[in-house]
């Protein structure tokens, strides 16, 4: 028993500081060319979820702005951190590197910040 629980904790440890690693990137909603349906985010031919276990906030864009990356960004940051020859494309990666948010500009200075998670849509519906 003893063991399972020091497996446990490991595990658990483990799991919690690959989420401090993490970078944070934020992309700017357009919605003149990005889509929003149902809590799907639509950028780039990349489909994002909001993920409602964190809240969204509104944020200041000057607070925001260091973050603010384009998904070609994203591809290039995972080409570099691979730096191996990948059968994947770049976005099954994003999880493992990159804590992303998705900001839409309500006011000139402020906007919601939705924190959100890569998804694949299958035949409309939501695939992890």
């Amino acid at each position: 028993m003893r063991k399972y629980l020091i497996i446990l904790f490991v595990i658990v440890f483990t799991e919690s500081f690959s989420q401090i690693n993490k970078e944070k990137v934020v992309i700017i909603f357009d919605s003149s060319k990005d889509g929003f349906k149902d809590g799907i985010f639509a950028i780039d031919n990349q489909t994002f979820v909001y993920n409602k276990k964190k809240k969204k906030k509104e944020e200041k864009f000057e607070l925001i702005k260091d973050d603010v990356c384009t998904i070609e960004d994203l591809n290039s940051m995972v080409a570099k951190k691979t730096k191996t020859k990948r059968e994947k494309k770049p976005e099954f990666y994003y999880s493992e590197f990159f804590d992303i948010s998705i900001y839409i500009r309500d006011k000139e200075n402020f906007g919601q910040l939705y924190p959100v998670e890569r998804v694949w849509l299958v035949e409309k519906l939501i695939k992890d």
